[in-house]
């Protein structure tokens, strides 16, 4: 691990924050991955003390070209496939949290508990369409957690980019449709954890409201605490949540972490971003989400890339590796669908560029005064507890 650059700690606290993170069950409920992974990419996670992370198995539906008409289903099938390989391949490096208690496995056998879900047009309703039966399905091969909603409009509510016109917050989008009321019960007779991140203010309030089970922002950022951001909650949303015993992990994405206009944001706002909702709702429901991912380019304008060399280099883009392929094209249509995850400043907060800055975030939460049992809570217990009571049904 790296050592502290940011909070200045002494040497008695250093060796702190090292013991606590080393000791920790630490939970990534936000994993931003191109693709199904290589031993290397366990290796890091686990330099880097992570436990546990929550990785879309679902989402990439622009690796495979060689399913030009295939269903967004038919891409969410072949993705869990290639994972399943990856847990039969590297069996002593991961392994897929079917439980709560696999997390605890992991942190005794030194090993990744991988928690599938989707994010993206392969994590929501486009997957499933009106058949909510097909929850049950993806529910046996480990998929436990679903967004309701991308950044779009889906069959359940409205995305957080329904929010926006323009470059402007124009509103707060439309809630839940009457199959979006559907999905909401069918999740929780299922005991599937609901994901709030990238849903509209409005579709979010819904479903504060008609969930009977807790819900979570597995990666969204307090937008009273920094310049506000479509992809930001409320404080009322925050309470909301905490009051139904929820939990909400603080992410490092850049374009919807800014504190100050042309300032890129730091591992300092991280954590000021944490105290903001401990001040507010208690340590209990707050955790990380970091949105980072090993492979993934920190270049903002990594879609204009991607698009040039298919469109005017072509014989340069077929000599591109697979694996990078498939990094540039998750990212070719932001620029165009969705403006506001675009920034021109470095795609992650500074200190928490990548997974070597993950002890940073045990540094601060030592600087900034908080017990070892309420940075252990915010590591990754506080997660743990809530994939028990929803999972654990």
């Amino acid at each position: 691990m790296e050592t502290d650059k940011f909070f200045k700690l002494s040497k008695d606290e250093e060796q702190k924050a090292l013991d606590l993170h080393h000791k920790a069950i630490v939970i990534d409920m936000c994993n931003l991955s191109s693709s199904p992974p290589n031993d290397k990419y366990f290796d890091i996670l686990l330099k880097a003390g992570i436990t546990s992370c929550h990785n879309k198995t679902t989402r990439y539906a622009e690796r495979y070209t060689d399913l030009p008409d295939a269903s967004y289903l038919h891409f969410a099938l072949r993705n869990i496939s290639e994972w399943l390989e990856v847990f039969e391949s590297y069996p002593n490096k991961a392994l897929l949290a079917i439980n709560a208690e696999d997390i605890e496995k992991a942190k005794k056998e030194n090993k990744i508990a991988v928690i599938g879900s989707g994010e993206g047009q392969c994590g929501n309703s486009y997957v499933i369409g009106h058949d909510l039966s097909l929850l049950k399905i993806f529910k046996k091969l480990g998929v436990k957690i679903w967004m309701p909603t991308y950044q779009d409009r889906s069959f359940i509510g409205d995305g957080c980019g329904e929010m926006q016109r323009k470059g402007k917050w124009v509103d707060e989008g439309c809630g839940v449709s009457k199959f979006g009321e559907q999905w909401v019960a069918e999740m929780n007779r299922l005991h599937l954890l609901i994901d709030l991140s990238h849903a509209g203010w409005a579709t979010t309030n819904d479903i504060l409201e008609l969930s009977k089970d807790p819900v979570a922002f597995t990666h969204a950022n307090p937008a009273g605490a920094k310049i506000p951001h479509v992809r930001d909650k409320s404080d009322e949303q925050i309470k909301a949540l905490a009051e139904k015993s929820g939990v909400m992990g603080i992410h490092a994405f850049t374009p919807a972490g800014i504190v100050k206009e042309g300032v890129w944001p730091t591992i300092e706002d991280y954590i000021s971003f944490i105290d903001y909702v401990v001040n507010l709702v208690g340590v209990d429901h707050v955790g990380i989400g970091l949105d980072i991912g090993v492979s993934f380019p920190e270049k903002t304008d990594i879609g204009r890339i991607q698009l040039m060399l298919r469109s005017k280099y072509t014989e340069l883009w077929k000599k591109v590796e697979p694996d990078v392929q498939a990094v540039l094209s998750e990212h070719s249509l932001y620029p165009k669908l969705y403006p506001e995850l675009i920034s021109s400043l470095p795609g992650r907060f500074k200190g928490l560029e990548n997974y070597e800055g993950v002890p940073n975030i045990t540094r601060g939460l030592v600087a900034h005064g908080y017990s070892d049992q309420e940075i252990e809570k915010i590591l990754g217990l506080n997660w743990l507890s809530l994939l028990k009571k929803v999972w654990g049904k």
